[in-house]
């Protein structure tokens, strides 16, 4: 959690309920792996923009994705102040990659 700021939102958490949620997670599964792909940044002054394609997947579940992560410059660092979270199906992602689309545009696209 050090990498998140105090102020920090995602729908529906602020950064104490965030917390929480993540502790819950690491004893509600055995594992967690989270891979992030084709990843899209913007900085700008002492902001920072991510976006990626995640692949999140423990024991229990599976899901793919876009996140996005918003940053501003702390220091000689970032912290997250807010993370946002799509939704994008395995076979959405399948196709886009044999297509050699990038991911996270198509996101956008299926956003407007």
């Amino acid at each position: 959690m050090s990498f998140y700021d105090q102020d920090f939102k995602a729908p529906g958490f602020n950064f104490t309920s965030w917390k929480a949620h993540k502790a819950n997670l690491k004893t509600k599964y055995e594992f967690i792996k989270v891979r992030l792909s084709q990843p899209y940044i913007v900085a700008h002054n002492d902001q920072l923009l991510v976006k990626t394609l995640q692949r999140y997947e423990s024991d229990q579940h599976v899901d793919y994705g876009v996140k996005t992560i918003y940053a501003l410059k702390s220091g000689d660092t970032y912290k997250i102040i807010r993370e946002e979270w799509t939704p994008f199906s395995q076979q959405e992602v399948s196709a886009a990659i044999a297509r050699g689309d990038s991911i996270t545009a198509q996101a956008n696209q299926s956003q407007q």
